[in-house]
């Protein structure tokens, strides 16, 4: 879960091209498969072939997924049940005492009866083993990728193979190697045609592999991404508008590793690996594979060298990094991508685990990187998601349906408390999946007015989710707002001269291209939440063009209009508030703040993973407390024109 700014209360583009450029008001998927979808239970196989061993079951679901992205690249042939919603036990049973015994919704299953009731998925074939799975697509794959488990940035090779090449990664020992044995007793036709176990070792004078050869620079991790670069960069076997930053296999290089990278042991450890793999990201390969993306993991800090790699020279990491982002930067023309995860902050890279560096600037550094090189962020921290590359061919919502109505312009009554509950972060395509499920199908939802913030380009990865939610609105659920502008971005790194890497040209003029075509397929006039480390008139002056009716912010905001347009800085809640208790205090202060006769107030508050019950629950106890308040809970256009009112009154 995103920390700081982001979340402060856990720790607190189609192929060469815009990824929502497309036919978005297609009525049936972009593909449809001449076949039934193949349907395979990941854990219910564990279960039945008694697979019990955690490296077991990891190696085969980085071969799964990445057969699962190969196989679904151009239609939806491939489905796992294997996710959960875990916002179930984050969000829905948070302030419940027993919340960790509660159930979890099985995410997969519950969309893949969606997709069938709307007819997107018309039969299906439900396999009951892993060889008959490999089987069914044994013509889609070339061979096997050997991946070395004691350097783990190998395994981020090997999804990028089965990207350009149509490999399945399989360790080389993990759990003694018997994924690999079981291939060769299986599949013997599978051979491995890339090896790249043993080669690394960041000692060596000179590394050779597939026709590649090069000085080795010390340090094994930047070795291994220095001969992607050769290998499928510069051959431009890789698309570079679409990066995922892949936590990698350095989680099995002690048995002590991965016991601490397990995140939140206590709320899921009864769910065990199953929520481990999907806390970690393993599920979500197989939409990047399927984009031919570019994997990595590397360090955001050029003072430092990290944890996972103490013995690299300083900035090694960084400057690999920088070498990544300037290929793809070059390579795009200077046009907007995307690059998917998030900093592993309860894992590597930070104070926690030896670093000098907190989490909270980590993100921050991650982020303002990305800007720096023009590409957004498609936040899945800490919650995973599957079956990205079947949702992606699922029909995108038509774009009359983006035609958002709102109440009547409401007329500003001094010493009245307007407050509007903008219902965040939905910059993340794992999040939105399980908020879909977890969140939004809460029974209060209808009963107040609620402002759903929606990153558009998550339309890509999970359009069903998008669909699901506008179909399904009542009148007091307020779509058409933006979450962290069109993707998650520090604005005050397009301009130029500040940016953190070695592009310093104005990301501006390209951002505001990128933003203006989602902006006009989405209906969007307004954003919820910008996150910078500075207020400057170059963004916000553009942030006030692709606003026309305001936007809020993290910062302080000037007490002025930004050409025409409010600004607000928005209040932080976070669902662990409803835990302890500060939520309802909050709303206490607010009622009784207005009953007392307060002035004329205008609030915007970022919920982060709350219900709708809970804050209906926590507005319906303060109404009774306090009679006399003049409290209004708005929409969030409404908010924005109160503000002008109130500026110009």
């Amino acid at each position: 879960m995103k920390f700081s700014l982001k979340t402060t209360g856990l720790l607190i583009l189609l192929l060469w091209g815009c990824p929502l450029a497309g036919n978005a008001s297609a009525t049936a998927p972009s593909a449809t498969p001449s076949e039934p979808v193949v349907v395979f239970d990941v854990w219910n196989y564990f279960e039945s072939a008694g697979i019990t061993n955690t490296q077991y079951r990891a190696d085969i679901i980085y071969m799964l997924t990445s057969l699962q992205g190969i196989v679904n690249r151009e239609q939806p042939r491939l489905y796992l049940l294997t996710a959960l919603s875990l916002f179930d036990l984050e969000s829905k049973y948070s302030a419940e005492p027993d919340r960790s015994s509660r159930p979890v919704t099985d995410l997969d299953a519950f969309w893949l009866d969606y997709l069938k009731e709307k007819g997107w998925v018309a039969s299906v074939k439900q396999l009951e083993t892993l060889a008959e799975v490999v089987d069914c697509f044994r013509d889609d794959v070339k061979g096997l990728v050997r991946w070395d488990v004691s350097v783990g940035a190998t395994l981020n090779v090997a999804f990028m193979a089965a990207g350009a090449e149509n490999f399945l990664p399989v360790s080389d020992s993990l759990a003694g190697g018997k994924l690999m044995a079981w291939f060769e007793k299986e599949f013997s036709g599978l051979k491995v045609e890339m090896d790249l176990s043993g080669v690394f070792r960041g000692k060596e004078k000179k590394i050779e592999l597939d026709g590649i050869s090069f000085s080795s620079r010390g340090s094994a991790k930047n070795d291994v991404y220095r001969f992607a670069i050769k290998r499928f960069m510069k051959r431009k076997l890789l698309n570079p508008h679409w990066m995922w930053y892949d936590i990698d296999a350095s989680l099995w290089k002690t048995p002590e590793s991965w016991e601490s990278s397990i995140y939140g042991k206590e709320l899921y450890s009864r769910l065990g690996d199953r929520a481990a793999f999907q806390n970690n990201g393993f599920y979500n390969a197989d939409f990047w594979v399927a984009k031919r993306a570019v994997f990595f993991d590397l360090y955001p800090w050029d003072d430092s060298a990290p944890s996972d790699d103490p013995g690299q020279r300083i900035g090694a990491d960084f400057g690999t990094w920088n070498d990544i982002l300037e290929w793809s930067y070059e390579q795009r023309d200077g046009k907007f991508g995307v690059v998917g995860g998030f900093i592993p902050w309860w894992i590597k890279y930070t104070k926690a685990q030896g670093n000098p560096h907190d989490a909270v600037p980590g993100e921050w550094n991650f982020v303002q990187l990305l800007t720096s090189y023009n590409m957004v962020n498609d936040a899945d921290a800490a919650f995973g998601i599957a079956n990205a590359s079947f949702f992606q061919h699922m029909p995108k919502i038509p774009q009359e349906r983006c035609q958002w109505s709102y109440p009547p312009s409401m007329k500003l009554e001094p010493g009245t408390t307007y407050i509007a509950f903008m219902m965040m972060d939905y910059d993340g395509s794992a999040w939105l999946n399980q908020a879909a499920v977890s969140i939004y199908r809460d029974e209060a939802r209808g009963e107040i007015p609620l402002n759903w913030c929606i990153n558009p380009i998550l339309n890509e990865r999970v359009p069903h989710a998008f669909r699901y939610m506008v179909e399904t609105r009542t009148e007091q659920d307020f779509f058409g707002i933006e979450s962290d502008g069109t993707g998650y971005v520090s604005p005050y790194y397009l301009q130029p001269g500040v940016r953190t890497g070695r592009i310093q040209s104005s990301g501006l003029k390209e951002f505001e291209r990128y933003a203006s075509a989602v902006r006009k397929r989405f209906g969007y006039r307004h954003t919820a939440f910008y996150i910078s480390t500075r207020l400057d008139d170059p963004w916000l002056k553009m942030a006030a063009r692709l606003n026309p009716q305001g936007f809020g912010t993290n910062l302080s905001v000037p007490p002025r209009l930004v050409d025409g347009v409010p600004v607000f800085q928005l209040k932080d809640c976070h669902v662990s508030m409803v835990r302890d208790g500060r939520f309802e205090r909050m709303v206490d202060e607010l009622y009784a703040r207005s009953e007392a006769g307060d002035a004329t107030r205008l609030e915007a508050w970022r919920c982060v993973l709350l219900t709708p019950g809970q804050i209906v629950a926590a507005v319906k106890k303060m109404e009774k407390k306090y009679p006399d308040a003049k409290v209004e809970i708005v929409d969030w256009p409404n908010l924005l024109q109160l503000k002008k009112q109130y500026l110009n009154f």
